[in-house]
């Protein structure tokens, strides 16, 4: 039976979803303060949430190329 603020548990393709969500989240944040130069955190948050979970892999590809 489901108890509210008890733990969860993530299947290994849940594990792998919030991985890959959390590491585009940060390619992101890099981008966003590296190379456009924005120092606003609560505007970076905002566009970093908004934009992880529908980013495609190309997308974040290139963002990684970009700051290598």
């Amino acid at each position: 039976m489901w108890k509210p603020r008890g733990s969860i548990r993530l299947t290994q393709n849940g594990k792998n979803i919030a991985t890959r969500v959390i590491k585009n989240y940060k390619k992101l944040n890099d981008f966003f303060i590296s190379i456009l130069k924005l120092d606003d955190k609560d505007l970076i948050d905002t566009l970093c949430c908004g934009i992880e979970h529908h980013i495609t892999p190309e997308v974040i590809t290139s963002i990684d190329n970009l700051l290598s």
